[in-house]
């Protein structure tokens, strides 16, 4: 919730943030089944991977420096039918941010911080364009977003660490998944694909 679209949908003024574990990621050209999940949806974003631990509240500078970035898509689902867009902000939270998956592309050296903050996202389903998006929705700038993220762990003197995967943000508010394959283009940082079979 990095936007204020999006953060209208569970009535907050501010992001929130669940647990990644090595299972919920995936590689590009991945297939998920839609039987094995309740209401995914799709969610194009930068994936910030960290080639070094972080220091206690680290910025973006910092941040920048210490990662490499991938074309993603995320994939939230909850544990409860019907919960889009019927959920609120607890509902959220008690569901560990609503984590499904997260699909990644190889991950290429992180741009510097004003590039970071215009690139151009658009979002196909099975070849047709449904959406675009720009990395500035991103609280201005994904590299803001994992920013805010280490400031806020910071609060519980928790810091980010070497491997770690950040998905950053929503470049356009969530779409519902429907059968099929759905490809996020990301100029100058790649491409990632997932196929939603029945």
């Amino acid at each position: 919730m990095t936007s204020p679209e999006t953060q209208a949908l569970a009535d907050t003024h501010e992001p929130a943030y669940g647990t990644l574990t090595s299972t919920n990621l995936l590689h590009h050209a991945s297939k998920l089944s839609l039987a094995e999940m309740n209401e995914p949806l799709v969610e194009p974003e930068l994936m910030f991977v960290l080639t070094n631990d972080l220091s206690l509240g680290a910025q973006e500078d910092e941040i920048i420096a210490n990662s490499t970035i991938a074309a993603g898509l995320e994939i939230p689902d909850s544990r409860y039918k019907n919960w889009f867009p019927n959920f609120n902000l607890t509902d959220l939270l008690c569901d560990n941010g609503v984590t499904g998956h997260v699909v990644l592309s190889s991950p290429i050296d992180t741009p510097n911080f004003d590039r970071l903050g215009t690139i151009h996202m658009d979002l196909y389903h099975n070849g047709k364009k449904i959406n675009e998006g720009l990395s500035a929705t991103v609280l201005s700038n994904p590299a803001s977003s994992v920013a805010w993220l280490t400031s806020k762990l910071a609060q519980r003197n928790v810091y980010l660490k070497k491997g770690m995967v950040i998905s950053s943000g929503t470049f356009i508010s969530p779409v519902p998944v429907e059968i099929g394959t759905y490809n996020a283009i990301f100029t100058n940082i790649g491409e990632v694909r997932i196929t939603f079979e029945p």
